[in-house]
């Protein structure tokens, strides 16, 4: 029984914390059919109110990535459709699937309760694996819009090498991509050798940020040659698995064939 200070009844007041149940618990209702007063002109009263309500996530979060590829193109963000807080693990991927921007997904999801917290509320961990798109593809980023009472909703996204900030699971494994440079070597008919730098050739350009194109790169080897006229190159028109092109060069002249 709950009497106010100033009552002039007497009985007892329970205070009673769950530690276990999950989300807002629902509000106990006192059953009071055998509870009995030495007052036969007041009777028995049993009242339950609620100190501080549960808190369980609500609303929604959007996931994006960005398409196409760096060395492909310029990135442009490309945004999934508004997902439910408890999306379980199908629905999500079939929402990211379905947008060609994403490409074919798998995704698992299980249930997340935070280190030291003995209470679940509402929180989960996804995990989204790639199955189509090449190369290391940037993390996604989200609009946030949960929310919960009395708390704020903490929403991130991690990889390999951008590990969460809360109990990370160590399990991401970054995409494959070709990165850095190189150098060739090449013997003439005369077997005079013209040899470039090992950083001569960069794989991504330092002028557009995406793959060096097949002007670029006849451009450095027509510099290692000495001769503007001794070669063209050619690119291929999509990359590999791990975002490599193939350059074919094609001598002119008697230096170098032809």
């Amino acid at each position: 029984s709950i009497f106010p200070s100033n009552s002039t009844l007497v009985g007892y007041r329970w205070t009673i914390t769950f530690l276990r149940q999950s989300g807002n618990v629902n509000t106990m209702i006192c059953d009071k059919s055998a509870l009995t007063g030495s007052n036969s002109a007041v009777g028995a009263h049993c009242n339950v109110t609620t100190i501080q309500e549960g808190t369980l996530i609500d609303g929604t979060f959007q996931l994006q990535t960005t398409f196409p590829h760096i060395y492909v193109g310029k990135p442009i963000n490309q945004t999934a459709t508004r997902t439910p807080w408890n999306i379980d693990a199908a629905h999500l991927q079939s929402i990211l699937t379905e947008n060609s921007n994403f490409g074919a997904v798998t995704v698992t999801r299980q249930v997340y309760i935070p280190t030291g917290q003995l209470r679940w509320s509402g929180g989960y961990l996804w995990t989204v694996t790639f199955t189509e798109r090449n190369g290391d593809i940037p993390l996604m980023t989200f609009y946030n819009s949960l929310s919960a009472v009395g708390a704020t909703v903490h929403l991130e996204t991690g990889g390999q090498s951008s590990l969460l900030t809360l109990d990370d699971p160590y399990t991401a494994v970054d995409g494959n991509e070709v990165k850095g440079y190189f150098g060739l070597t090449l013997v003439n008919s005369l077997g005079n050798s013209s040899t470039s730098t090992s950083s001569s050739f960069p794989v991504v350009s330092p002028v557009t940020g995406h793959a060096l194109n097949e002007t670029e790169f006849e451009s450095i080897l027509s510099s290692v040659l000495q001769s503007t006229s001794a070669v063209k190159v050619t690119r291929s028109a999509i990359p590999n698995y791990v975002m490599g092109y193939t350059y074919t060069v094609e001598f002119t002249g008697e230096l170098y064939g032809g």
